[in-house]
């Protein structure tokens, strides 16, 4: 008996979130946030990253649904964000 959970295609009927990124009120990017499998609304993980450079000071950041982010799919376009992760590059 096999003890790993059986894999799920990530594409499974183009349900993808799509978002555009923000910062300080200005359009900086996409995030893609990918169906995890059919039905799969707890199987968590990551999306792409974006690389930004924030001036020392307080930003506002935030992810927003635009007419252009419209998936292949129409009609379902949402997806449970757990949290965003903000790395310092060097």
């Amino acid at each position: 008996m096999s003890l790993c959970k059986r894999q799920r295609p990530t594409n499974t009927l183009n349900k993808c979130a799509i978002r555009t990124l923000n910062k300080d009120g200005k359009k900086i990017g996409t995030i893609v946030l990918p169906q995890r499998g059919n039905d799969e609304w707890s199987n968590w993980g990551v999306t792409n990253s974006i690389a930004i450079h924030l001036e020392k000071g307080t930003h506002s950041i935030s992810l927003s649904y635009e007419p252009w982010n419209k998936n292949m799919y129409e009609i379902v376009n949402q997806a449970m964000l757990d949290y965003l992760r903000v790395v310092k590059m060097d």
